[in-house]
Protein backbone atom coordinates (compact mmCIF):
# COMPACT_ATOMS: atom_id res chain seq x y z
CA UNK A 1 0.00 0.00 0.00
CA UNK A 2 1.43 3.34 -1.06
CA UNK A 3 0.11 5.20 1.98
CA UNK A 4 1.86 2.85 4.36
CA UNK A 5 5.21 3.77 2.80
CA UNK A 6 4.78 7.31 4.13
CA UNK A 7 4.08 6.06 7.67
CA UNK A 8 7.12 3.81 7.53
CA UNK A 9 9.32 6.66 6.32
CA UNK A 10 8.14 8.97 9.12
CA UNK A 11 8.81 6.29 11.70
CA UNK A 12 12.22 5.32 10.27
CA UNK A 13 13.40 8.91 9.95
CA UNK A 14 11.69 10.05 13.16
CA UNK A 15 10.09 13.01 11.43
CA UNK A 16 6.69 14.64 11.68
CA UNK A 17 3.91 14.67 9.14
CA UNK A 18 4.66 18.35 8.54
CA UNK A 19 8.34 17.62 7.88
CA UNK A 20 7.40 14.90 5.41
CA UNK A 21 5.11 17.33 3.60
CA UNK A 22 8.04 19.74 3.31
CA UNK A 23 10.32 16.99 1.94
CA UNK A 24 7.68 16.02 -0.61
CA UNK A 25 6.91 19.66 -1.40
CA UNK A 26 3.20 19.28 -0.82
CA UNK A 27 0.70 21.03 1.41
CA UNK A 28 0.46 19.61 4.96
CA UNK A 29 -3.29 19.14 4.42
CA UNK A 30 -2.55 16.88 1.44
CA UNK A 31 -0.08 14.91 3.55
CA UNK A 32 -2.73 14.48 6.22
CA UNK A 33 -5.20 13.10 3.68
CA UNK A 34 -2.62 10.63 2.41
CA UNK A 35 -1.66 9.47 5.90
CA UNK A 36 -5.33 9.01 6.78
CA UNK A 37 -5.86 6.90 3.63
CA UNK A 38 -8.12 9.46 1.89
CA UNK A 39 -6.48 8.54 -1.39
CA UNK A 40 -9.58 9.15 -3.48
CA UNK A 41 -8.31 12.73 -3.78
CA UNK A 42 -5.11 11.65 -5.57
CA UNK A 43 -4.11 9.70 -8.64
CA UNK A 44 -1.96 6.62 -8.32
CA UNK A 45 0.64 8.41 -10.46
CA UNK A 46 0.82 11.31 -8.01
CA UNK A 47 1.18 9.01 -5.00
CA UNK A 48 3.82 6.93 -6.74
CA UNK A 49 5.80 10.08 -7.63
CA UNK A 50 5.78 11.03 -3.95
CA UNK A 51 6.96 7.59 -2.89
CA UNK A 52 9.80 7.84 -5.40
CA UNK A 53 10.97 11.04 -3.70
CA UNK A 54 11.56 9.19 -0.44
CA UNK A 55 12.35 5.72 -1.83
CA UNK A 56 14.00 6.32 -5.23
CA UNK A 57 14.65 2.63 -5.93
CA UNK A 58 10.97 1.65 -5.60
CA UNK A 59 9.51 -0.61 -8.26
CA UNK A 60 5.87 -1.16 -9.00
CA UNK A 61 4.49 -4.50 -10.09
CA UNK A 62 1.00 -4.96 -11.46
CA UNK A 63 -0.61 -8.34 -11.63
CA UNK A 64 -4.00 -9.56 -12.71
CA UNK A 65 -6.28 -10.49 -9.82
CA UNK A 66 -7.26 -14.12 -9.61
Amino acid sequence: NLCNDFFVFCREEKISQKSLAEILEIDPAQMSKILHYHIEFFSVDFLFELVLKIYPKTEIKISKAS
